[in-house]
Protein backbone atom coordinates (compact mmCIF):
# COMPACT_ATOMS: atom_id res chain seq x y z
CA UNK A 1 0.00 0.00 0.00
CA UNK A 2 2.56 2.24 -0.29
CA UNK A 3 3.82 4.85 2.62
CA UNK A 4 2.23 5.30 5.48
CA UNK A 5 1.31 8.75 6.66
CA UNK A 6 -1.28 7.26 9.18
CA UNK A 7 -0.03 5.87 12.17
CA UNK A 8 -1.84 2.51 13.69
CA UNK A 9 -3.51 3.39 16.91
CA UNK A 10 -2.74 1.25 19.50
CA UNK A 11 -5.62 0.47 22.44
CA UNK A 12 -3.93 1.52 25.58
CA UNK A 13 -3.19 5.11 23.73
CA UNK A 14 -6.93 5.72 21.80
CA UNK A 15 -7.90 7.76 24.97
CA UNK A 16 -5.06 10.23 25.59
CA UNK A 17 -5.07 10.48 21.84
CA UNK A 18 -8.55 11.72 21.45
CA UNK A 19 -8.67 13.76 24.39
CA UNK A 20 -5.33 15.31 24.47
CA UNK A 21 -5.14 16.30 20.80
CA UNK A 22 -5.36 20.26 20.18
CA UNK A 23 -6.66 19.06 16.86
CA UNK A 24 -9.82 17.35 15.65
CA UNK A 25 -9.04 13.64 15.55
CA UNK A 26 -9.72 11.32 12.87
CA UNK A 27 -9.91 7.32 13.46
CA UNK A 28 -10.30 4.60 10.23
CA UNK A 29 -11.57 1.83 11.54
CA UNK A 30 -10.85 -0.94 9.32
CA UNK A 31 -9.72 -4.73 8.92
CA UNK A 32 -7.67 -6.74 6.63
CA UNK A 33 -10.17 -8.53 5.11
CA UNK A 34 -12.59 -5.61 4.71
CA UNK A 35 -11.75 -4.92 1.19
CA UNK A 36 -13.85 -1.05 1.06
CA UNK A 37 -11.17 -0.06 3.86
CA UNK A 38 -8.28 -1.13 0.80
CA UNK A 39 -10.14 0.27 -1.45
CA UNK A 40 -10.42 3.95 1.13
CA UNK A 41 -6.91 3.55 2.06
CA UNK A 42 -5.47 5.26 0.00
CA UNK A 43 -8.16 8.44 0.13
CA UNK A 44 -7.55 8.36 3.62
CA UNK A 45 -3.82 8.88 3.25
CA UNK A 46 -4.23 11.70 0.86
CA UNK A 47 -6.85 13.24 3.06
CA UNK A 48 -4.53 13.24 6.01
CA UNK A 49 -2.07 14.91 4.33
CA UNK A 50 -3.76 17.43 2.53
CA UNK A 51 -5.69 18.84 6.53
CA UNK A 52 -2.99 17.81 8.15
CA UNK A 53 -2.62 21.51 10.11
CA UNK A 54 -6.44 21.20 11.09
CA UNK A 55 -6.43 17.01 12.27
CA UNK A 56 -4.38 13.99 13.50
CA UNK A 57 -5.41 11.16 11.47
CA UNK A 58 -4.67 7.50 12.98
CA UNK A 59 -5.85 3.91 12.01
CA UNK A 60 -7.27 1.73 14.08
CA UNK A 61 -7.84 -2.59 13.23
CA UNK A 62 -11.30 -3.07 14.60
CA UNK A 63 -10.95 -6.80 15.11
CA UNK A 64 -7.76 -6.31 17.22
CA UNK A 65 -9.72 -3.53 19.41
CA UNK A 66 -13.13 -5.32 19.88
CA UNK A 67 -13.51 -3.73 22.95
CA UNK A 68 -13.04 0.00 21.54
CA UNK A 69 -15.10 -0.80 18.76
CA UNK A 70 -18.38 -2.24 20.74
CA UNK A 71 -18.04 0.71 22.78
CA UNK A 72 -18.18 2.68 19.72
CA UNK A 73 -20.98 0.95 18.55
CA UNK A 74 -18.85 0.13 15.27
CA UNK A 75 -20.70 -2.98 13.28
CA UNK A 76 -19.47 -2.01 10.02
CA UNK A 77 -16.63 -1.16 7.76
CA UNK A 78 -14.48 1.11 7.08
CA UNK A 79 -15.74 3.62 9.71
CA UNK A 80 -14.28 6.94 10.15
CA UNK A 81 -14.84 9.02 12.90
CA UNK A 82 -13.91 12.76 13.75
CA UNK A 83 -13.31 13.40 17.94
CA UNK A 84 -13.58 16.67 19.36
CA UNK A 85 -12.18 17.16 23.04
CA UNK A 86 -12.58 12.78 22.96
CA UNK A 87 -15.56 13.07 21.85
CA UNK A 88 -16.69 11.53 18.55
CA UNK A 89 -18.93 14.44 16.46
CA UNK A 90 -19.00 12.90 12.86
CA UNK A 91 -19.35 9.29 11.68
CA UNK A 92 -18.71 7.87 8.15
CA UNK A 93 -19.47 4.37 7.29
CA UNK A 94 -18.48 2.75 4.23
CA UNK A 95 -16.52 3.15 1.23
CA UNK A 96 -17.19 6.82 -0.65
CA UNK A 97 -15.29 9.04 -3.52
CA UNK A 98 -12.31 10.92 -2.60
CA UNK A 99 -14.66 14.09 -3.54
CA UNK A 100 -17.50 13.25 -0.80
CA UNK A 101 -14.91 11.81 1.93
CA UNK A 102 -13.02 15.39 1.64
CA UNK A 103 -16.42 17.45 1.46
CA UNK A 104 -17.34 14.99 4.75
CA UNK A 105 -13.78 15.67 6.62
CA UNK A 106 -15.08 19.57 5.68
CA UNK A 107 -18.73 19.92 6.91
CA UNK A 108 -16.92 18.33 10.61
CA UNK A 109 -14.49 20.88 10.73
CA UNK A 110 -16.93 23.73 9.97
CA UNK A 111 -19.32 22.16 12.53
CA UNK A 112 -17.07 21.28 15.40
CA UNK A 113 -19.56 20.97 17.64
CA UNK A 114 -20.54 19.64 20.87
CA UNK A 115 -23.25 17.49 19.76
CA UNK A 116 -24.00 14.25 20.31
CA UNK A 117 -22.60 11.97 16.96
CA UNK A 118 -24.00 13.20 13.91
CA UNK A 119 -24.32 10.34 10.57
CA UNK A 120 -22.85 11.84 7.65
CA UNK A 121 -25.38 12.58 5.63
CA UNK A 122 -25.47 10.49 2.02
Amino acid sequence: MGSRVIVELESNKFDSVIRQSGKMVLVDFWADWCGYCHVMDPIVQDAAIKYQDKIEAFRMNADLNVEIASCLEISGLPVFMLFSEGRPVCSLLGATTRTRFESWIEDCLRENSSNPISEARR
